[in-house]
Formats: structure tokens, sequence, C-alpha cells
């Protein structure tokens, strides 16, 4: 057996470095067509994917223009706290745009995903897997450059897995326990819908302790010591962000959770109508039964290698697909919701495919089962690669091109309002809120905010019809209006009375 030394060691760091390098230049490079378009037509049924990533971010553009942190104006703020506070520093040196909102997540996300592919070997190989299987997907590739939460939180629960799985064999508890438990905590700190992630690591020790039987002790006390620092960072964003802000929090958690699910009655049929809707579409149907038969087949792994980095890996991500199942009983299911479920299926798919390619026997039937996992690899890629260039090709600028009309005017501190409004304000200096019936701004409007302009769907469906539901004709009281289509949704720009407005470019 040849020895490895330094020389050897010191050049294979260096290819490392290379195929790391190669990686993060494919990940961003097949983005940048994407930076200022709008989100893909077929990427969601709702209109979330293109007035979230306005909306996640208005109330941190509003304190960088005009100094207003306003909280009662928006649902957004109070439930992401930490994704405004990460955008601040970009918006702050680099302008408020769409493209440094999404650079900036894009950046961050795909950072975190290098500096664990770089630990190993194994990491390594894993990464040249989840960047065909996992960051190729259709949905996750898309929304990898989406100014939204969703994609960073799900890399922050696999990295809190990652720092559990890579710690089977130190016992160094405390520490791997607070980095765990930290991730897991900083992805709800940026959107507080994955408060639920807690659960993941937990879950994912007490199966260890069941299977692991050699390790009992060492499982015990670092699961004590992830509940401890668990609880530790939960006090800490009670104390520091919810009572500070309990009266609007619950105001906007009891809209977020009231009538969200399913009554139990129709529960099975709901889950069934879900899991037929969202998963065998065209986009998802071939994914979804790989995933189905390379969990069978880490099952099986599992047994056979039980004391493996695989099983403790197989068993953490299957933790967190099934805590992510309980969303298919919610009755309003847009595809961000459904982003932190495809992204552990894409990782389970990927370790089983890793640990069939590192299958050594030598038979004629294990080397011909080797192909089935390069077959399979193959398939993704193809799929994937088509899905990519039908995006291309249907690319559309609709957002980027009413962005740039409302960038020649200058607002002063006249709001623009409505749903629409925050991803249609993002070049130029305008306050922007939203207008929803009975949750938002949807008081006096014309009197108290005195807006420049108000956005707003031709049927109002996005406001919930604010206005029409009082009876006013909205359309009266503006000075002119003027219309845009983004895919299939009609748009209204209504300038109104209360602004002279002057091109000033």
């Amino acid at each position: 057996m040849i020895k490895k030394g330094p020389i050897f060691k010191s050049k294979w760091l260096f290819i490392k470095a290379l195929i790391i390098l190669g990686i993060a230049v494919l990940m961003l490079s097949t983005q940048v067509p994407f930076f200022e378009a709008d989100p893909d037509r077929y990427i969601s049924g709702s209109r979330g994917a293109n007035t979230d990533e306005g909306l996640n971010s208005c109330q941190i553009r509003n304190f960088i223009h005009h100094g207003d942190i306003t909280m009662s104006k928006s649902d957004n703020l109070v439930k992401t706290p930490l994704f405004s506070a990460l955008l601040f520093v970009p918006f702050k040196v680099f302008g408020t745009s769409l493209l440094i909102g999404r650079l900036s997540l894009l950046l961050v996300s795909i950072s975190i995903c290098l500096v664990l592919f770089f630990k190993n070997d194994y990491w390594l190989r894993y990464g040249v897997l989840f960047f065909v299987i996992v960051y190729g997907e259709y949905y996750i590739f898309h929304f990898f450059h989406f100014c939204l939460a969703e994609i960073l939180s799900s890399t922050l629960i696999f990295a809190a897995l990652y720092v559990l799985v890579e710690s089977r064999h130190n016992s160094a508890e405390i520490r791997s326990s607070f980095l765990s438990a930290l991730c897991i905590s900083l992805a709800y700190f940026l959107k507080i819908q994955f408060l639920y992630a807690i659960v993941i690591l937990p879950l994912s020790m007490v199966i260890y302790l069941i299977f692991d039987k050699s390790n009992r002790k060492k499982w015990r006390k670092q699961l004590s010591f992830t509940i401890l620092f668990t609880f530790l960072f939960l006090m800490l964003y009670y104390y520091s962000w919810y009572v500070p802000n309990k009266e609007l929090f619950e105001y906007v958690m009891l809209d977020q959770t009231s009538n969200r699910f399913a009554n139990f009655s129709h529960l099975w049929s709901h889950v069934s109508y879900k899991l037929n809707f969202v998963f065998y579409n065209d986009y998802l149907k071939l994914f979804t039964l790989i995933f189905y038969a390379s969990f069978i087949v880490g099952v099986l792994f599992c047994f056979r290698k039980p004391s493996g980095l695989f099983t403790y890996f197989f068993i953490s991500i299957s933790c967190w697909i099934i805590i992510e199942m309980h969303k298919l009983t919610m009755i309003y299911l847009p595809t961000r919701y459904l982003i932190s479920l495809f992204f552990p299926m894409g990782l389970l798919i990927s370790a089983v495919l890793l640990e069939s390619l590192m299958i050594k026997e030598n038979t004629k039937i294990k080397k011909g089962l080797q192909l089935i996992p390069v077959l399979v690899l193959i398939l993704l890629l193809s799929i994937n690669a088509n899905h990519y260039y039908v995006s291309l090709e249907n690319r559309a600028f609709s957002i980027k091109e009413m962005n740039e009309y409302l960038e020649l005017f200058d607002f002063g501190q006249s709001p623009v309002m409505g749903a629409w409004a925050p991803s249609l304000t993002w070049n130029c200096n305008a306050m922007s809120y939203p207008i929803w019936n009975d949750y938002f701004n949807d008081e006096s409007i014309l009197e108290k905010d005195k807006p420049a302009i108000i956005i707003q769907e031709i049927d109002e469906a996005d406001s919930n019809q604010a206005f029409i539901s009082e009876g006013i004709n909205i359309d009266a009281f503006a000075d002119s209006i003027k219309y845009y289509n983004v895919h299939n949704w009609k748009l209204k720009i209504m300038w109104m009375h209360s602004l002279d407005h002057k091109p000033f470019k």
C-alpha cells in the first residue's frame, strides 16, 4: 500500500479546492441569466413567487431610504427579523435593487454548502451529486436565486444535520450540540415558519439511541446538550423579539394559522389530493419516484452498514422529511412552503446514489448494480438540464420593466401601496406597503397614507377586494392608470391625486 505523504496531501488539497471552485462557478454562472428575470411562469400557482421578494424586504428598504422601520404596516418584518438584518449591509452599501437582494442570499447559501463539501473526500463527492440532484432540481434551482428565506433556512438545516453526523465519532458533544442547535435556530430566526425544525435534531438522536447501542452514553449526553442549547436560543428569540412585538406577533400568527389546515374528517382525502397534485406534476413526477426507490434502498443500506456515516445521515434526512410532511395537511400550500421538503428529498437521493457508487464488492452482480445509480444520475441530469433550457427560453422581464418605469420618479415621503408595490419599487426611493383587506392598511388609505401610487390587480384579488368590498371605485380617484401583465396577473398602476408627480430623470 502506497503511503500518502505531505506532497500527495498538498496536491489533493489543491485539487479539492479546484473542484469546490468549479462547483461554485457552475452554481453562480447558471443563475446569472435569471438574476433580473421574473420568477418562472410555472414555479408557483400563486402570486407569492412574484410578490414575496418585495414584501419580505420592503420594511428594511423603507428603513434605509427613510429611516422608517414601522412594524405595523406589514406582517413581514415581524416574521423575518434575521432575514431583514442580513440584507441591511448589502442594501446599505450597494443599493436596494432586486439584483443585490437576490445575489446576497445566493452567495450566502452557496457559501454554506461549499464549506460543508470541503470537509473530506466523502463530502466532496457528495457536493458533486448535490449540484446535479438538489441544486439542479427545477423548484430548488429557481428559489436559490430568489430574495427569500426558504433556501437559506433549508441550507442551515442541512448544515445542522451535517454537524450532527460529523460528531458521531468525536467526544466534543458540547461544541457539536451548540453548532447544530445554532444552525437550526438561525433557520427560524430567518423566518419563524421554520420553528418546527427544532424537532429534527432530537428526533434524529432518539433514533440513534435505538440503533447505535454501543454509543448510547454519547448520544444521551449530546441529546441533552442539544435540547439545552435549542431552548436557550428559543428563549433568546422569545425575549429579544417576541416579547417586544407580542401584540403584532400574535395578530400576524393568528392570521397565519387560522383555517390553514384541513378538517380531520377530510384529512385523508386532502393529503391524498396534495400528494398527487404536488408530487406528480411534470416537474416532480420522476424525482418523486426516484426518491421512493432511494428511500427503500437506503433502508436496506442502513441494515447492511449500521455504523457508517451514511446510516446517520440517512436517519437525520428521513427525520427532516417526516417533520416536513405536516405541510400536506395545509389547505393553502404554495411552492415556497414545499422547498424545505424538496430539499431533503434531493439530499436523500444524493446520499443513496453516492453510497451505491461506493460499493466495493467485486462480484459481477455488484458491478452490474453500480450501473443503476450512474443511469439514474444521467437521467436526473438530463431532466434538470431540459428544465433549465425551457426556463431560459421562457424568461420574461415584466417586473424589471415596471421597476424601470417607477425608477423615473421621485416619490419623496409619499408611499407606493399595494401587495405588488414592494416588488415594483426596488430601484426607487419610495416607501412601499401592502394593502390587505381585514389585515393591513385597509382603512382610510387615501386620507391617512396619501399614497403617490396604488398598485392593484384589476379584480383586486391581491388585496382581497379591499376597495370593492367597501363599495369604493378606486379607479375614479386616479389621475391616470397604466396597465401591465406579469404572467397571468393583470395589474394597474394608479397615480393618485395626492402627488404632483414629475419625472426627475
